[in-house]
């Protein structure tokens, strides 16, 4: 049995993610055919989306799509979508890309520091270090919350340059850019 196409009404509620030529044409509000197997998780449609829309510049971190004010997960399904279904696109957050970027990183020297401690010789120094170690790693967690609360200001920027500026002044007092 073959499965119908779907019809999906498409919304994007912050004006900044389609440039001013989109936004006049009055695409802040689309329709978007889903062709049978055309896309099997919500990122193929995401993805879809960042490229028809031309959304890379607007949104370097990528969308979300929410449906009934609740977000749809990237490895879901797209059987979960119904024709004339309403989809809100929004801006994947900078502070939740850099939150896992910090969080992913935090993780890679956690375990190459472990493992060099593993091989030194001298028990004192090594529990020395692994104490050291660890009152890094929560300076590193107080700094992944940091940029987790990233400023409205950035959060809501009109461009990337006002973004990029907020995230400067957000950055300075732990050692800049």
């Amino acid at each position: 049995m073959e499965t119908q196409s779907i019809r999906l009404r498409l919304v994007f509620e912050d004006g900044s993610l389609l440039s001013e030529t989109q936004r006049s044409d009055g695409m802040n509000q689309s329709w978007l055919l889903d062709e049978p197997n055309q896309h099997q998780k919500i990122s193929d449609v995401c993805n879809h989306l960042l490229h028809s829309f031309n959304l890379r510049d607007s949104c370097p971190n990528g969308i979300l799509l929410y449906m009934d004010g609740f977000v749809l997960p990237p490895s879901e399904s797209t059987r979960i979508l119904k024709d004339r279904e309403f989809l809100c696109v929004k801006r994947k957050g900078m502070a939740m890309a850099m939150a896992e970027a910090i969080e992913e990183a935090d993780a890679c020297n956690l375990v190459k520091e472990e493992k060099k401690l593993e091989h030194e010789s001298s028990s004192v120094e090594t529990v020395s270090k692994k104490r050291k170690l660890q009152a890094s790693n929560l300076s590193l967690k107080q700094l992944k919350e940091m940029f987790k609360a990233v400023t409205s200001e950035a959060m809501n920027a009109k461009n990337n340059q006002e973004a990029r500026s907020a995230l400067q002044t957000l950055c300075e007092p732990i050692g800049g850019w």
